[in-house]
């Protein structure tokens, strides 16, 4: 080689150098990010998956040491979860740092990474004297922030510098673990919140039931496998609605057709199930309409209450109370518990009659009048039934607004059926409204009981939350 000419070796070989160490560069955060990504994917606890981060920033980087903080937003405190290399312990001074405070504490409170490869005489560094001991020439910190909140810092400290291709690897990585921390505890709080829930469920003193859009049993309780006395593993795809009383099934449908609709957000009904052995248990069931995350309706979940002593004790009150209505007023006023107490209809008279504020009182009372005319009353025997008639169809429309009205005749007898669905009269108040004069409240059939029992022969009267259907009957006198 002639004096003066270029080295063309020694340059060739120097490239070749130099690529290949921008190679091993690549492949040594390539790998990091590999290992950074299987922490974060494959570790079931919050505290494996970073204490696995941290080694691999160590083992990759060369790191003296990595360190990772998650923030506890209440307290305002960044609580070391992982470090690895020469230091491994979690307690001691940097165990807690509050935010604000050190170089940790200003990353997190700042929102901006600290990097260095001068850590002799950076002024955040405050123990100078252990950095010339321990030779340590970098730092990087960086803040983990996911939807612009922090939750935690990621911090190493090398022996050697950091280049620029090494510290945009860290924020990548740093992005990475951030979004790892925040998933991971959205999945604890999930587990925790699920685990109430069921602990909830579990123990709770009424039955509750999960079901799927056709009403079909996915999730139930001790509770409710006791009202209907089949285990769980057996309700498990059951249609609730075969458990219901048949004579119940058809408006337990419907309330659920009217849910899954979205007609009403939710409904409660007392109906009857058919036990495993056969017997009937009343229950009060509160159902709502459980929707997905985007609104879209995705199950049911009840509350079932065995309400059936409850059930039998007003039955026993109303029966008991009935005789003593009966035998107060001679017979007179009969008190029904179902409609099945209620008296056949005879040969309807005329068409039935709507009772309302706007009309239908005076065509109930002459539609009264022609049929005690034609079953053959006296003109007394017809006056007072049109007293008792008209104190009925008022008290409908005062109470409950509108109602129907239908007479039927038959064996010199008038019977007039009204029936509404205003709030009925409580089992407390039917006493004073039968027998008292000028008793009156919301709901009850006010004054004019005891005026209709002094003018018919007899009563009928059923009433409860529903409604109240009064039956007036008159013979004709012998």
């Amino acid at each position: 080689m002639a004096e003066g000419e270029p080295d063309t070796y020694d340059a060739g070989a120097q490239t070749q150098q130099l690529n290949e160490q921008s190679l091993r560069e690549k492949n040594r955060l390539l790998a990091l990010s590999a290992d950074v990504g299987r922490s974060l994917t494959t570790k079931h606890t919050l505290p494996d998956m970073l204490r696995g981060c941290a080694c691999a920033l160590v083992e990759h980087l060369d790191a003296a040491f990595a360190r990772i903080w998650t923030l506890n937003p209440q307290e305002e405190m960044l609580v070391l979860r992982a470090s690895a290399g020469m230091y491994t312990h979690l307690d001691g001074p940097h165990g807690e740092i509050p935010v604000g405070e050190y170089k940790i504490g200003l990353i997190a409170q700042e929102r901006q990474p600290h990097l260095t490869n001068s850590v002799i005489g950076d002024p955040r560094v405050s123990n100078q004297s252990w950095a010339i001991r321990e030779g340590m020439v970098a730092f990087a910190g960086y803040p983990l922030i996911v939807e612009e909140q922090v939750v935690g810092v990621m911090a190493m400290f090398a022996r050697r510098a950091l280049n620029d291709e090494v510290l945009l690897a860290l924020g990548t990585i740093a992005d990475q673990i951030a979004v790892g921390i925040d998933r991971k505890r959205s999945e604890e709080a999930l587990r925790a919140s699920e685990g109430r829930y069921r602990a909830a469920i579990a123990h709770a003193a009424v039955g509750v039931t999960l079901a799927d859009l056709f009403d079909r049993c996915l999730e139930t309780n001790a509770a409710f496998c006791e009202i209907v006395g089949y285990s769980e593993d057996e309700l498990l795809h059951k249609d609730f609605q075969s458990l219901t009383f048949p004579e119940d099934r058809e408006e337990s449908i419907a309330r659920m057709e009217h849910l899954r609709s979205g007609s009403i957000p939710h409904f409660v009904m007392e109906k009857r199930y058919v036990r495993k052995d056969g017997r009937i248990v009343w229950v009060q069931n509160s159902v709502a309409l459980v929707r997905g995350a985007h609104g879209e309706p995705e199950s049911t979940i009840a509350l079932t209450e065995d309400i059936s002593e409850r059930k039998e004790a007003a039955a026993r009150q109303r029966r008991l109370l009935r005789d003593v209505l009966a035998s107060v007023t001679e017979g007179h006023l009969i008190l029904c518990q179902t409609s099945d107490d209620l008296p056949p209809l005879r040969t309807p008279f005329g068409s039935p009659i709507v009772l309302s504020a706007s009309g239908g009182l005076s065509e109930l009372r002459q539609a009264a009048r022609d049929a005690a005319r034609e079953a053959g009353h006296s003109e007394n025997r017809t006056a007072d039934l049109i007293i008792a008639v008209s104190e009925a169809g008022m008290n409908t429309i005062v109470h409950a607004r509108s109602g129907e009205a239908q007479i039927s005749i038959g064996d010199g007898i008038v019977q007039v059926h009204i029936e509404d669905h205003g709030a009925g009269i409580t089992l407390e108040n039917i006493p004073n409204a039968a027998l008292k004069k000028g008793f009156t409240t919301a709901g009850t059939l006010g004054q004019g009981m005891k005026m209709m029992l002094e003018t018919v022969d007899r009563i009928y009267l059923l009433t409860g939350e529903t409604g109240t259907t009064v039956v007036i009957e008159q013979e004709r006198a012998l």
